[in-house]
């Protein structure tokens, strides 16, 4: 999908928003993005790119830049929620948006409760992902920033604002997620291109003094609440305690960090059942992948041993694990069988790293699981992979062992040179696959 160009419309009071309006799908979705985004550079990270284009494809996405940030104008200064509301309301008016749903990220969902409480007779539905109704601490508010650490984290600013060093310290350090630089040079230019320090200290000053609790008892509009598990405890709970102030709401909990965006494929899903949209039926198409399966080793007897609580806490880190190793080397999580995953690379190599780096993370857990990966041409659909490549992978991670990582000789001739090392498996015969199939086993 081609990406359209910027354009601007004009508010009440005078100046220009900037926006873009992608798609010409079935429904209207208004975006409303958090501080420190931009409507063109957050096109330059292609995992966010694939997320908006793909809720693009199925609807028609309407994005703009705030005042005073980014490609709007500042007008008379940082704006309030009343003035954010009516410049949003600019938008919709100059693209013939009547009635859209809203979907609001971070703080920008509070921009959006304000319009759906106001003028519920132009919303369809209200989205809000990562929901705080307030964030900072009070009396009657145990959630969010204490006063103190807001104004020491504001008056740092100026020194880190667009770096790497403050962006590795607020975003992975304080998310305990591995570093990854690409995303973090994309994240330090997000920055930059919002606004400069100073006028980030106002903003930020401006945005963490206000407080929605008394707007979100009057919604009447279809509200999703997309709740993210954070690890900080003094944000634990503010997502499901904003969702408790919305009269009928519903409320979704879904695996941290709120910017993991290599795992969209999960969130579009409950976005596109509340938008009352399908997929589009793709192309099928056919490619050449590598199908790596993984699996943890008697579950079923580790489920009995810990019991349903720490064993649901322990597929949750399975899956976070999973989800950041399958991100690290470029691959596509297709889906989670439970107590594994099935994820496909367009490199061999990096499925077996993948694989590889997933049993050494799951043994800290004092678990093991195993793997398989082949390589062979598969279908792309709506529902997932499809082919004889994705039953072969799943026959050779069912013959490998505890700990035990097994490949097809398609995928050890590929990755000749990638210093993996292999050996002989043995030939064997894979239940519902004719032939016989030589496997290799990964060796350190």
């Amino acid at each position: 999908m081609d990406i359209p160009e910027t354009r601007y419309a004009p508010t009440p009071d005078g100046g220009f928003i900037a926006y873009k309006a992608i798609g010409e799908g079935p429904v209207d979705v208004a975006y409303v993005g958090p501080q420190a985004s931009q409507i063109e550079v957050q096109f330059e990270y292609e995992p966010m790119a694939r997320f908006l284009l793909d809720l693009a494809s199925s609807t028609r996405l309407i994005m703009h830049d705030r005042r005073g940030t980014g490609l709007s104008d500042a007008g008379r200064g940082l704006p309030n929620l009343e003035t954010r509301a009516a410049d949003l309301r600019a938008v919709l008016d100059t693209v013939g948006s009547s009635r859209p749903f809203l979907f609001g990220y971070g703080d920008g969902g509070e921009v959006c409760a304000l319009q759906a409480a106001t003028h519920p007779d132009r919303v369809a539905g209200f989205l809000w992902f990562a929901p705080a109704a307030r964030s900072v601490q009070a009396p009657d508010w145990p959630y969010g920033y204490l006063p103190e650490a807001l104004e020491k984290w504001i008056d740092g600013i100026p020194a880190g604002w667009g770096n790497l060093d403050f962006i590795r310290r607020e975003y992975f350090e304080a998310f305990d997620v591995p570093f990854d630089e690409p995303f973090a040079k994309w994240l330090a230019k997000m920055q930059r291109v919002f606004c400069g320090p100073e006028t980030a200290q106002q903003y930020y000053r401006l945005a963490y003094e206000e407080d929605v609790r008394a707007v979100l008892p009057a919604l009447r509009v279809p509200t999703l609440v997309m709740d993210v598990v954070l690890p900080d405890e003094s944000w634990a709970g503010i997502g499901e305690a904003t969702a408790a102030l919305i009269p009928g709401v519903e409320y979704r909990r879904l695996p941290g960090p709120l910017f993991l965006w290599s795992e969209a494929e999960y969130r579009l899903a409950i976005i596109r059942r509340f938008l009352g949209v399908e997929r589009p039926h793709p192309v099928f198409d056919r490619v050449l992948a590598t199908v790596m399966f993984t699996d943890i080793v008697d579950s079923t007897a580790a489920a009995a041993r810990l019991g349903d609580s720490a064993w649901h806490r322990v597929l949750d880190a399975h899956d976070q694990i999973a989800i950041e190793s399958v991100a690290r080397y470029r691959g596509r999580l297709i889906r989670s069988t439970g107590d594994g995953v099935l994820a496909t690379f367009d490199g061999p190599a990096r499925a077996v790293f993948a694989a590889r780096e997933i049993s050494e993370q799951m043994r800290s857990l004092d678990l093991q699981v195993r793997a398989g990966a082949h390589a062979g041409e598969i279908e792309l659909g709506d529902q997932g992979v499809h082919g004889i490549a994705v039953h072969v992978a799943a026959r050779v991670a069912a013959m490998a062992g505890n700990s035990e990582i097994l490949v097809s000789s398609t995928v050890r001739d590929l990755v000749v040179g990638s210093g993996l090392a292999f050996e002989d498996a043995g030939e064997h015969e894979l239940k519902g696959v004719p032939d016989q199939w030589h496997l290799y086993r990964l060796v350190e």
